[in-house]
């Protein structure tokens, strides 16, 4: 998308929401626009009532309507710094959990409507403990919750869409003990003004992007992805909810590596002075994050569209449709097989030919 329409979208999201709500939210959905393939925007667009750049203040409005659902946008488990992603706990959403936690929210919505046929075919680490899908008391709750804000199917994949980038946000975890390291409660000074740290992330940097720069890490980003396909990231190998798993640590660890540890010592008034290095560099970390989560957000709603086209063929007693299973490597494998195995019935037909049927044969059948 050019740098123009970029800064034009960006000024007109701004008039209805600040912060990763509106300025952060747009980032992400131009960029996963962008990577959506082309037939599947349609649909895409179809299932969310509009494109997704029109949805960038989402969340927002929702909080606006039920403030309860803010809960939903943060990871409330404390995991410490530094960060040890396999020390971590299970997050279990078998209870009221689901309702006040960004990665039971995510995951729990998007199990909604994806098939249960598909996902058996990937294995789990368990990393996300789901309730049962036939556990009806459970997921009606779950919809009673947030029925009175969500009324539609539309509305309840734009608040999927919104939860997908704040799995990108590396404040949203809730890191270390007390309100000492809490992105809220820690004030922090730059150019002269007062900011919490989540306000540095969540309004300052995503309203300070610059469009050429953005632009010009996304055409690196695909060639990236192009030309280095085995370093690039594969989804299709992983049940989604680990991969909301895995985002959600890789957030958390630049929260801890990137964020928490570049923090200056207060001065000698008690305040944290920011300088100018310290902010480019987390605009840097941010623009990626930005991008990151606009390439997984594509991925997400066109496995959704696969589960949905999954969902119809189950109806009418077809075969699975799996999303990106590997289909040339498994073509080059029965080529492998059925070379040698297509060559030696050749042979053996063309022995049996010439040579005629055993002897025993030629009696019984008297030729």
């Amino acid at each position: 998308m050019g740098t123009l329409l970029r800064i034009a979208l960006l000024c007109e999201s701004l008039q209805a929401a600040a912060g990763w709500s509106g300025a952060g939210h747009l980032q992400i959905a131009i960029e996963a626009q962008s990577f959506l393939k082309a037939r599947h925007k349609g649909k895409i667009k179809e299932l969310i009532q509009g494109d997704l750049v029109d949805f960038a203040g989402f969340e927002r409005t929702i909080a606006s309507e039920y403030p309860e659902s803010k809960r939903c946008h943060f990871q409330r488990e404390e995991w410490p710094c530094p960060f040890r992603a396999q020390k971590l706990k299970p997050v279990s959403c078998r209870g009221q959990e689901a309702m006040h936690s960004l990665l039971c929210a995510t995951a729990t919505t998007f199990e909604k409507f994806a098939h249960h046929t598909l996902l058996e075919e990937y294995p789990r680490n368990e990393f996300i403990l789901l309730p049962d899908r036939r556990d009806s008391d459970f997921w009606s709750s779950f919809t009673r919750a947030y029925g009175t804000s969500l009324k539609s199917t539309a509305q309840e994949l734009r608040w999927l869409t919104a939860l997908i980038g704040d799995l990108h946000q590396p404040l949203h975890f809730s890191l270390g003990s007390g309100a000492e390291r809490s992105a809220q409660n820690l004030t922090v000074r730059f150019e002269g003004k007062g900011y919490t740290l989540l306000e540095i992330w969540e309004e300052y940097l995503p309203k300070a992007i610059d469009g050429k720069r953005m632009d010009e890490d996304t055409k690196k980003y695909r060639k990236f992805i192009v030309t280095h396909a085995k370093q690039a990231e594969h989804f299709d190998a992983k049940h989604p909810s680990d991969l909301f798993g895995d985002w959600a640590k890789e957030s958390a660890q630049i929260a801890c590596e990137k964020i928490y540890k570049q923090l200056p010592s207060p001065n000698s008034e008690g305040v944290i002075e920011l300088s100018e290095a310290l902010v480019q560099q987390w605009q840097t970390e941010a623009r990626r994050q930005f991008l990151v989560a606009g390439h997984r957000l594509a991925f997400v709603l066109e496995l959704l569209v696969n589960h949905g086209k999954q969902a119809e063929s189950h109806r009418h007693g077809r075969g699975l449709h799996r999303p990106g299973r590997h289909a040339w490597r498994h073509f080059f494998t029965n080529i492998f097989i059925g070379i040698p195995t297509v060559s030696a019935l050749l042979l053996f037909f063309g022995w049996h030919l010439s040579a005629g049927a055993p002897s025993f044969l030629r009696e019984h059948l008297k030729l």
